[in-house]
């Protein structure tokens, strides 16, 4: 009881002891590549030029989500997809509005996001070969210093990025190299960001369409009850294993432990829980952007094995050093989303550490808000008092891998949609679909019956007789979202399901 108390007191804490942790790292002799090997691979920045696509709502309407695509994705992509995609981000309450831009500096993308925060918004996604902030710190914990991409650049709108120095701070040479090293003032989040890279791990545009379908697809249909989640422990931080565990239970309250020395294991991971039936996975772990080393054996788990089994599992916190470092080929954390048929976004660092105070991150999860709201409402807590040299060390590296904007606690109702047979003459369809201010419903050949409305936390809200073989359903007051319309018909037990979306 008493081990359990000081892991939650150190999970949860104000004055977190961030010394007491040990921080997740390269496996030794890694070496992550530089800002300079990674340019050699990009385009030159030229001046930054906005294409609106499409916006949804009216053209008064504030924009409070940005779909940021690389310039030339949008056609490679296809309109029907990103159609799709703008109206289900929209069922958010969100007015979208989806733009192409040239490749520009990451400053030009940030004065961009810092005009349209003045405007409303609330998050955006980067999708493609899009400027990247680079850093470089002296970390407090390893003794040396490091330099990485950081997408935090990107949240804080109003903060003092500086380039003060030419190398590592502790280098002592002052002057620019193109790497921010120095921050003051306000530096807590405005708004919150997801990063869409696939360029790095294969054919690009058929896992950009890939993505969207499942994402589409995962929108529409949800997770079944009971939700299950894993936070699978290894040794370093075995002991602290119970205060995850809770923090995680703030949004899935099935949660599983794994903190045992003897079982954490490459064998264990891969050949038992990633198959295994979970919405969301925690691994706890040594790493680099392309393994897991698990202790004490050493024994890795590429990435590659990771596609190759393609977990369940929809969402990733990567307690992971470097997994999300999204400027690596083949980057672990593109890997459990993209690469997978089932991924749907991850969190995770692209230098060593990871987050911690997990509990500011799920909560707002766990009361319907989306990753990005999470990711967004934890970033505020970490910078509420001050932004110490041990957060920043921990937490610099933070990112958002996929749709920020996506609810990982939504889940459907159990009751089934119907296959019916085609003999059988009564069913329901929506006969248009995503619906505005009128749902319209067919029913085929039935006489009488109840018709039904869920929400998708399962509640009715909505239910009347009818008898003919079209209903229509004034939704004008309906929140924005995906609803369930089930029809029972008179004298009957078999129902019969279907789903559909309103949009305002």
């Amino acid at each position: 009881m008493l081990m359990l108390l000081f892991a939650l007191i150190l999970s949860t804490g104000s004055d977190y002891d961030y010394s007491s942790v040990v921080m997740t790292t390269y496996p030794e002799g890694y070496i992550p590549e530089t800002m300079e090997e990674w340019q050699v691979t990009q385009s030159t920045p030229v001046p930054l030029i906005v294409n609106t696509v499409l916006k949804t709502g009216s053209e008064r309407d504030e924009t409070g989500f940005l779909v940021i695509f690389e310039n030339g994705l949008v056609s490679a992509v296809g309109s029907v997809l990103i159609e799709q995609w703008a109206a289900d981000i929209s069922c958010n309450g969100l007015t979208v509005e989806v733009v192409e831009i040239t490749y520009s500096t990451p400053e030009e993308l940030k004065d961009y996001l810092i005009l349209c925060y003045g405007n409303g918004l609330e998050g955006a996604v980067l999708v493609g070969d899009l400027p990247v902030a680079w850093l470089m710190i002296d970390n407090e914990f390893i003794d040396s210093s490091e330099e990485f991409p950081s997408d935090y650049y990107f949240m804080d709108l109003n903060g003092n990025w500086q380039d003060l120095w030419i190398g590592y701070p502790s280098g002592g040479v002052s002057g620019q190299d193109g790497k921010y090293d120095t921050f003051s003032g306000e530096l807590d989040p405005e708004i919150y960001i997801g990063r869409i890279l696939t360029s790095n791990l294969g054919d690009e545009i058929s896992l950009i369409t890939s993505y969207l379908n499942q994402n589409h697809s995962w929108r529409d249909e949800g997770d079944t009850e009971p939700l299950q989640a894993l936070c699978y422990v290894d040794d370093d931080w075995a002991f602290y294993g119970p205060g995850y565990q809770q923090d995680m239970q703030l949004l899935y309250s099935n949660t599983d432990l794994v903190n045992n020395n003897e079982l954490t294991s490459d064998s264990d991971y891969e050949s038992v829980r990633l198959p295994a039936s979970y919405s969301w996975i925690s691994p706890f772990v040594h790493s680099c952007p392309s393994y897991h080393l698990w202790y004490p054996g050493m024994y890795p788990t590429y990435n590659y094995e990771v596609a190759a089994i393609q977990p369940p599992a929809h969402f990733y916190n990567l307690f992971a050093c470097s997994n999300c470092r999204f400027t690596t080929s083949d980057y672990m954390g593109g890997t459990y989303v993209f690469l997978n048929t089932n991924g749907l976004a991850a969190v995770g660092s692209t230098k060593s550490g990871a987050m911690l105070r997990f509990a500011y991150f799920y909560e707002p999860m766990g009361n319907d808000g989306s990753i990005g709201e999470g990711f967004r409402d934890w970033w505020s807590y970490i910078t509420s008092n001050g932004f110490t040299g041990h957060e920043k060390s921990w937490h610099l590296g933070m990112t958002l891998i996929g749709d920020p904007t996506l609810v990982p606690s939504m889940a459907f109702v159990s009751v089934s949609e119907d296959e019916n047979p085609l003999s059988q003459s009564v069913y329901i369809s929506v006969v248009t679909n995503p619906c505005l201010e009128t749902a319209i419903f067919h029913t085929g050949n039935m006489e009488e019956g109840l018709l039904r409305i869920w929400d998708i936390s399962g509640r009715i809200i909505d239910e009347m007789i009818c008898n003919s073989e079209e209903i229509l359903l004034d939704v004008s007051t309906y929140s924005p979202g995906i609803y369930l319309v089930e029809l029972i018909p008179a004298g009957g037990t078999t129902r019969f399901c279907t789903r559909f979306t309103v949009l305002h």
